[in-house]
């Protein structure tokens, strides 16, 4: 019998077209690592944006066609399925950001950052976030709306309030709670202060992850939906 995962990978493994930009981007690490180690910041950012939409595969749009009635059809349980789902979906950009990672490890840099916690669980959150919105909105839709969120933020001149609330020692729970709320809204603050989050934000904003992630696996246990032609 085939498992989920296996057929998810042949009926909806990520696109030749996702390889090859990742081959870019490693490409190009690869060049500010030998060139301009300082700004691999850089990198790390485009990574963190490459897993947003690489991660955004979509769910309703391809139940309503069929597509996944074989690995449905006679099942008890979906929880297997939403979790070889959620695997194939975001575990390939977390193997790249760990190759990424090595590679930053491999220069001088004062502060590394892609295996410090706040980066960490930055992508862990970014992940699953912009996986459960794609999961009824659609393929691509959680990276592009994220990022059409933070552009919007940044317009609106908000960043600068998220960054204050995040900088604040987390004294008090009510403190705490701010700073969480900061970073699940702006997840790149968890890159700054070389990449140091104090535990009580940390845990809270694993918690968050940890939450959407189960709301995620949560629509695909109860989605349903009448089946489509093509269009």
């Amino acid at each position: 019998m085939t498992t989920p995962l296996r057929y998810f990978w042949t009926a909806a493994r990520p696109p030749a077209s996702a390889f090859v930009a990742a081959a870019l981007l490693f490409a190009y690490a690869t060049f500010q690592a030998v060139n301009s180690p300082k700004a691999f910041e850089e990198i790390l950012g485009l990574t963190l944006v490459g897993q947003a939409l690489a991660a955004s595969t979509g769910y309703r749009d391809r139940l309503i066609r069929g597509h996944f009635d074989p690995i449905l059809a006679g099942r008890q349980s979906r929880l297997g399925v939403a979790v070889a789902h959620a695997t194939l979906s975001i575990v390939p950009g977390l193997l790249f950001w760990f190759v990424i990672g090595l590679l930053e490890r491999s220069i001088y840099i004062r502060h590394p950052l892609a295996f410090a916690a706040g980066p960490l669980v930055a992508l862990l959150y970014v992940s699953v976030a912009v996986w459960t919105v794609s999961l009824v909105l659609g393929r691509n839709t959680g990276g592009v709306l994220w990022m059409a969120g933070l552009f919007m933020l940044a317009a609106a001149q908000r960043i600068h309030l998220l960054s204050e609330a995040y900088g604040t020692s987390s004294a008090d729970l009510a403190v705490s709670l701010r700073a969480a709320r900061a970073a699940l809204i702006w997840p790149a603050l968890l890159f700054t202060n070389g990449g140091y989050v104090e535990l009580p934000v940390l845990i809270m904003v694993l918690l968050g992850a940890v939450a959407t992630f189960t709301a995620g696996v949560g629509i695909i246990l109860r989605l349903d939906a009448p089946l489509e032609g093509p269009s």
